[in-house]
């Protein structure tokens, strides 16, 4: 018989802390709070049904906010509603990106297919897309083992990726958290994010000119061809092709995220 004692269960109102400190609501928990303190309405798990699978899933947080612009007699009014499908990523492992060059006129369609009011107008220069792709645009990722192993679809970014992309094909015709108005011209653009806990175990190389493992400084795009099927009344289903740029975000520099947005969201209103 081995000397070694079994490591005795928690009790009391421990094994109720061991539940909160292993799940990964804590960071979610975190990440909302923030939201509401800069002053976004936040829906906190919304779930809908995956159509590939019939299966409910969830994405993390919907947040939301409204830009409007002034009224004036000459112009209508716009209101600019910006709406974020989070997926909250608590890193555990190692993570290497593979960065490829920036396509200047993809990122550009599809500004211009969110905000059509910036087209051809020096603001969309200063789009996040614009910023955050000064640094390439992530195409590949692999991590190593954490934890509980697995392969592919144990893969933290793959889950995460998937998660994000699926809750915004599947919710793009979720209701609104904020009113706009009557009256007011309504954009309203919607952007899938990944934030994570930390950039500190994540390193990126170069697609083109392979390079030894570099840290990730800033908040970086992830670039995919994304395809759903979407039920069409009369046509059954359809297969939907997307070229979709995913915010991957530090929690220390989601102060900065946020900051870009509200730029954007006052150079549109201010277009009016």
């Amino acid at each position: 018989m081995s000397n070694k004692s079994k490591e005795s269960p928690p009790n009391g109102e421990d094994k109720y802390q061991e539940i909160i400190n292993r799940s990964g609501n804590t960071f979610h928990c975190k990440v909302s709070n923030f939201f509401r303190d800069q002053g976004w309405s936040v829906m906190i798990s919304p779930y809908y049904i995956d159509t590939a699978t019939d299966k409910a899933r969830e994405i993390d947080l919907l947040c939301e906010k409204v830009w409007q612009s002034v009224p004036s007699p000459w112009a209508k009014p716009i209101g600019f509603r910006v709406q974020l499908f989070i997926e909250c990523k608590y890193v555990d492992r190692d993570t290497v990106f593979w960065f490829d060059r920036r396509d200047d006129a993809r990122i550009s369609r599809e500004i211009n297919r969110q905000i059509p009011v910036f087209k051809d107008n020096a603001y969309a220069d200063k789009h996040h897309y614009n910023t955050a792709a000064l640094i390439g645009l992530g195409k590949l990722f692999a991590s190593g083992k954490g934890q509980g192993g697995g392969g592919e679809d144990r893969e933290p970014i793959y889950l995460a990726l998937n998660q994000v992309l699926g809750g915004l094909s599947q919710l793009r015709g979720i209701g609104t958290l904020t009113p706009i108005p009557s009256g007011y011209r309504q954009i309203t653009v919607k952007y899938p994010v990944i934030v994570c806990s930390t950039f500190e175990r994540f390193r990126r190389t170069e697609i083109v000119g392979a390079s030894d493992p570099q840290t990730i400084a800033d908040n970086f795009l992830l670039e995919v061809d994304y395809a759903y099927s979407l039920a069409v009344p009369e046509r059954g289903d359809t297969t939907i092709r997307q070229y979709s740029l995913i915010d991957v975000v530090a929690y220390d520099l989601l102060s900065q995220f946020i900051q870009r947005l509200e730029r954007e969201g006052q150079a549109v209103a201010s277009l009016a």
